[in-house]
């Protein structure tokens, strides 16, 4: 799904088409810490973060939470030689687009097509068979089109007015959402970009500023209709709606009218064939257990919940299990419940950069010492499913058993602690 942009900051030097132009001075384009403090740790739901970007030396991304209209976040990703990339977007997509791969990527066009400052990339990538790598295919015949181009093509520019404030257009995203229909792009470039290039210290940057690309794959007249997707994939036009909102498929390349590029459908076709192969039955048990683990990815990753208390974390993890686990037995259940508090323990970890509550949610540890001093043998069955699901998964044996006998709750517990790392290791 994309990810939900709002508008260009007016400071941004590649502008995307069609969105408007915001105020964005609460933000130092020159100091990534300064960008993630506006946010960070300021009050409940408020974040930000920084990080240097792999593969490109001097390159950085920031993002941050707005405090004062904590529904919206600024992400910048800064290129030492083409400048930065300033977008206003949902707070619960600022980590989506702050983390979205290849961190090479500066600006996304076309439903994922990506410039890194040198070459245009398809948004799909071929895996390598051998390294299981991601490799992006460059886009034959690709240029790009620059913000003086395009005011070129639209002559007799509107006055440049103000850029809009943070106020106004979160008043507006509360009322009414995204548009669901962009301006035309002559109205953009007439009305919308000259508030830009006001903003601009030199006027000159209008022919450095990268606004799109053109490519013989991207010409309408060569692209692929919903119909012409369903013919391809041997499905209905209503199958194909069907993957593109459960996130099956590639977005489209064009929203309005919906089209594909061939290229971008091959790919996913190939992709579709290959994964079709027959995957083995799972047992009821893994059923279980991936199904909550999907859930609790989807929940709890990347979105607002990145750092969620403890007590919610624990009330998250007990409505997805009250929604999967009825009617289980016990082992089954307690097996999920643990497989599942582990993962959104661990999830909201990794997104906290290690600030994150040590041992297994409140709920989750009160029912594993109730069953290891009542009932000791489903108990163990229990902690043997999470410890199966989670070893496959990759998981390190020992960093998963450290985190369950580390519990406060089990440190005047020897006898607890030992009886649970005999229930968890091999024989």
């Amino acid at each position: 799904m994309r990810t939900r942009i709002i508008a260009n900051g007016v400071r941004t030097d590649h502008p995307i088409p069609q969105l408007p132009f915001v105020d964005d001075s609460i933000l130092d384009l020159n100091d990534r810490v300064q960008i993630e403090n506006i946010g960070r740790n300021k009050g409940e739901g408020l974040w930000g973060r920084e990080d240097l970007t792999s593969g490109v030396k001097g390159g950085w991304r920031a993002f941050t939470t707005i405090p004062s209209h904590p529904n919206l976040a600024w992400v910048v990703k800064h290129h030492p030689d083409h400048g930065n990339v300033v977008v206003l977007v949902d707070d619960e997509d600022a980590v989506d687009e702050y983390s979205a791969e290849p961190e090479t990527a500066l600006l996304r066009r076309y439903g994922g097509y990506w410039w890194d400052g040198d070459t245009w990339h398809r948004s799909t990538p071929r895996i390598d068979p051998v390294t299981w790598h991601s490799l992006y295919e460059p886009v034959p015949g690709a240029r790009s089109m620059t913000a003086g181009e395009l005011m070129l093509s639209y002559p007799d520019q509107d006055h440049p007015t103000d850029p809009m404030t943070v106020e106004a257009i979160a008043a507006d995203y509360r009322k009414n959402g995204l548009p669901k229909k962009l301006p035309p792009m002559d109205r953009w470039v007439r009305h919308d970009l000259p508030v830009w290039l006001n903003a601009r210290p030199n006027p000159a940057d209008a022919d450095r500023a990268v606004v799109t690309l053109t490519a013989p794959e991207l010409d309408p007249a060569s692209m692929l209709t919903t119909k012409d997707v369903a013919a391809r994939a041997g499905v209905t036009e209503s199958t194909v709606r069907a993957y593109r909102a459960r996130g099956q498929m590639p977005d489209p390349q064009i929203e309005q009218p919906t089209l594909w590029s061939v290229p971008v459908i091959e790919r996913w076709l190939a992709r579709r064939s290959a994964d079709e192969t027959p995957e083995p039955q799972l047992s009821e048990a893994e059923t279980i257990l991936t199904t909550i683990g999907y859930e609790i990815s989807g929940v709890l990753n990347g979105r607002r919940n990145r750092h969620r208390s403890k007590p919610e974390i624990a009330r998250a993890v007990g409505q997805i299990l009250d929604r999967y686990t009825l009617g289980l037995t016990d082992d089954l259940y307690y097996g999920a419940e643990l497989h599942a508090t582990y993962m959104a323990q661990d999830m909201n970890r990794s997104l906290q950069d290690g600030s994150f509550f040590r041992g297994l949610a409140d709920r989750t540890m009160d029912h594993l010492i109730l069953l290891a001093e009542s009932k000791p043998r489903t108990a163990r069955a229990a902690l043997q499913r999470m410890m199966d699901k989670l070893i496959g998964d990759g998981r390190d044996r020992e960093e998963v058993l450290r985190y369950i006998v580390n519990h406060p709750d089990l440190i005047n517990r020897p006898d607890l602690r030992d009886w649970i790392t005999a229930a968890v290791t091999p024989a």
